[in-house]
């Protein structure tokens, strides 16, 4: 059979038909994973097709299934820009900072005892 292309929440796995489908992950959308699926075995598709008629999954076109993943790899090949700064120069700032010393000395680390919260005093109404 052909292969058949879905789309749907990439962040929990859709059950159906003893089934467990897990999106994969291709972009973020309204704060939820948006994921992509392809299949060829028409079990899942039939199980798949279930999904869609209750509206939990989408059916989507080869296209739109290349299109998403596209985006995906598009996102993963990303690196992150420094303006006006090497990479070099990044690295010496690195090198160049201590670490924090940690403290070793018990005499040195302040003793903090639980204080009451002072009672307000309450002016009568006139």
């Amino acid at each position: 059979m052909a292969t058949k292309f879905y789309s749907g929440n990439a962040s929990s796995g859709k059950v159906m038909d003893g089934y467990v489908f897990t999106f994969e992950a291709v972009d973020i959308t309204s704060g939820s994973w948006y994921g992509v699926y392809k299949t060829d075995d028409t079990s899942e598709q039939a199980a798949l097709d279930k999904l869609v008629s209750k509206g939990q999954v989408s059916s989507l076109t080869k296209q739109q299934y290349d299109d998403c993943t596209k985006k995906k790899l598009e996102r993963q090949s990303l690196s992150p820009q420094l303006k006006g700064v090497s990479e070099q120069q990044v690295v010496d700032r690195a090198e160049d900072q201590t670490p924090k010393q940690s403290i070793e000395d018990e005499d040195d680390v302040l003793e903090v005892k639980q204080v009451a919260k002072p009672k307000s005093r309450k002016s009568k109404k006139k």
